[in-house]
């Protein structure tokens, strides 16, 4: 098997693709792997 169909990865509206390994955080706050400044987040 392909390890390109295990791949898990975020792309946001503007088109930029973010890679999700491991341990992945996504949120408001600063500290997670991937912020997201939204208040509707």
């Amino acid at each position: 098997m392909s390890n390109n169909l295990l791949q898990s990865w975020l792309r946001l509206p503007d088109g930029e693709r973010h890679d999700l390994t491991g341990t992945t955080s996504i949120g408001r706050a600063p500290d997670n792997s991937l912020p997201i400044a939204d208040h509707e987040v």
